[in-house]
């Protein structure tokens, strides 16, 4: 005896979601810049 079986819903891909904020904590400015700017450029 055969069964039904039901078809998924297809999914439409979404965007990715962009960073809008995010902080870094820091207690010395001047060495985070240096730190950050080496890394990130």
């Amino acid at each position: 005896m055969a069964t039904k079986t039901k078809k998924r819903a297809v999914k439409k891909p979404q965007a990715a979601a962009s960073i809008v904020w995010f902080e870094v904590p820091a207690d010395d400015l001047d060495r985070a810049k240096k730190f950050y700017g080496s890394l990130f450029g």
